[in-house]
């Protein structure tokens, strides 16, 4: 079975959602658990996103009435969108009042929100748009959109990336966009997977950039074992190669990123040695006693 599915709407919407969820659940892609938690990046393609998240609450609320539905939306949402939804709850949409745990790439811990410590399928819903120093903004950007509280976050993109990946990997990732990104009447496309890895590999592939390119799945690469060859893809592969910002942009930028990145690790490390600085004493002290002792 191949590991990224497209999807080509031919009709309605509204069938074509219903449709969609069918062939997911056929797949064995999709297997509905007790409580679903639909996680939307709305920062772009917003009328897409939002209908492709209530497609799947509706076929829930059908086929699966007794399941729990939760959606976390970073970003505001008018009462007339919520509304739309029907009855789910509603997540904060940050990790302020999380818990902070230990990292493998993060030396100060990473603070995930308590969501993160309960049981639930993860469906992350998102659209991929330019990114200064990403290239493009993908699926696993939009997974870890939860560990980005504030700008200065985006210095660590990759890093964020990961502990996502390795804490939360949504269950089910859907990108939505049309065949045409800027033209709505082109018809709509869904690029669904149960992988977000091989999911940002097609998605790279669709941008017209070079396999395993993007710094996200480079750093991936380094620290886990997961594969960049190409995946598994079945129907068309659309052209969205105007997605991906221009090389110069991000030669452009990526060294700004790096010196502000440089100035906030300088930042931290001053701020560790003046809260540690009056335990050198204390240190001292206690080793020339023991070695007086001695």
């Amino acid at each position: 079975m191949s590991d990224v599915l497209i999807w080509h709407a031919q009709r309605s919407y509204k069938e074509e959602g219903s449709d969609l969820c069918n062939e997911l659940v056929r797949r064995g892609w999709w297997s509905v658990s007790q409580r679903v938690v639909l996680q939307l990046d709305l920062g772009s393609r917003r009328d897409l996103i939002l209908s492709t998240a209530r497609s799947l609450v509706d076929y829930l609320r059908l086929h699966q009435p007794s399941t729990i539905v939760s959606v976390v939306a970073p970003g505001p949402l008018s009462l007339s969108e919520k509304a739309r939804f029907g009855e789910v709850t509603w997540l904060g949409a940050d990790a302020q009042d999380g818990l902070v745990l230990a990292s493998p790439c993060l030396p100060d811990g990473v603070k995930v929100p308590f969501l993160w410590l309960q049981s639930f399928s993860l469906i992350t819903v998102s659209s991929p748009r330019p990114g200064r120093c990403e290239r493009v903004f993908g699926p696993l950007l939009a997974q870890s959109v939860l560990l980005m509280r504030d700008g200065a976050d985006r210095l660590y993109a990759c890093e964020l990336v990961s502990e996502a990946h390795r804490l939360a990997a949504s269950d089910l990732s859907i990108i939505c966009g049309y065949r045409v990104p800027k033209e709505p009447d082109s018809g709509m496309i869904w690029m669904i997977s149960p992988n977000d890895v091989a999911l940002e590999l097609a998605l790279e592939e669709a941008a017209g950039l070079k396999p395993g390119s993007l710094p996200v799945l480079k750093y991936l690469a380094r620290h886990y074992l997961v594969s960049l060859r190409r995946p598994e893809i079945e129907g068309e592969v659309p052209d969205w190669g105007e997605l991906a910002a221009p090389a110069w942009i991000v030669v452009l930028f990526r060294p700004a990123y790096a010196v502000a990145r440089w100035l906030a690790d300088v930042q931290r490390d001053l701020l560790l040695i003046r809260q540690n600085l009056w335990r050198v004493p204390r240190f001292l002290r206690r080793h020339l006693l023991r070695g007086a002792n001695a």
